[in-house]
């Protein structure tokens, strides 16, 4: 298996925005234009009613020193129940730019920042990667049935695609673990796509236990 590229590492930290300023006080449109410039954003709220269409008030196309790594890009939007970081580094990156941000942003303007504050958090690992392995010669069925497909139409399927989904009753009932042929990309290139609800180290290893499972 070779990693292509990361396409996605998202962390979502859920808690009440309000929690972070107890007392209500007035921040202004200058406390927006301070974390534009110091993670310098190319796009930014000019004020909190700019929001975007999911609601959320987004700071695009920003740069991070994580410790001991290289500068990242990095998206962010704060919502009134959580905030969003979007790296294409990894999941842990992300976490540690929303930690920094915070922590930058309680110490600039007194707010009440503090691990405790935050419920929950999720993740989101969408990575491009090629392998010499197939999911159809995996089980013979599946190609038998791609041939019965070429019969028909007259056109080449071939089994490209499987997932895992977390039952509805459970919570994050809308998780998915999947891992397909990359759309667009010729099956002779063996490039695939996947997306996991996790932490992309998890992903990562995840994904290797899927490729002994495949049939070469």
């Amino acid at each position: 298996m070779e990693i292509l590229n990361v396409i996605k590492a998202r962390s979502i930290w859920l808690f009440d925005i309000n929690e972070l300023n107890p007392s209500g006080r007035s921040l202004g449109p200058e406390s927006l234009f301070c974390l534009k410039d110091h993670y310098n954003f190319s796009k930014a709220p000019s004020s909190s009613n700019e929001v975007d269409d999911t609601k959320a008030l987004a700071f695009l196309g920003g740069r991070f020193e994580p410790s001991t790594e290289d500068s990242v890009d990095v998206d962010f939007k704060l919502y009134n129940d959580g905030v969003i970081a979007d790296t294409r580094r990894s999941t842990k990156v992300s976490d540690q730019f929303i930690e920094n941000l915070l922590n930058t942003a309680a110490k600039l303007y007194k707010l009440n920042y503090g691990p405790d504050i935050v419920r929950r958090k999720l993740y989101l690992s969408e990575i491009n990667l090629k392998s010499d392995r197939h999911l159809e010669t995996t089980y013979a069925g599946f190609k038998e049935f791609g041939d019965k497909l070429f019969d028909v139409l007259g056109r080449k399927f071939e089994f490209s695609s499987v997932a895992w989904w977390a039952d509805p009753e459970t919570p994050n009932r809308n998780a998915q673990f999947r891992f397909e042929r990359k759309l667009g990309a010729a099956f002779s290139e063996q490039r695939y796509y996947s997306s996991a609800p996790m932490q992309t180290e998890d992903h990562l290893k995840l994904l290797v236990e899927l490729e002994k499972i495949l049939v070469g």
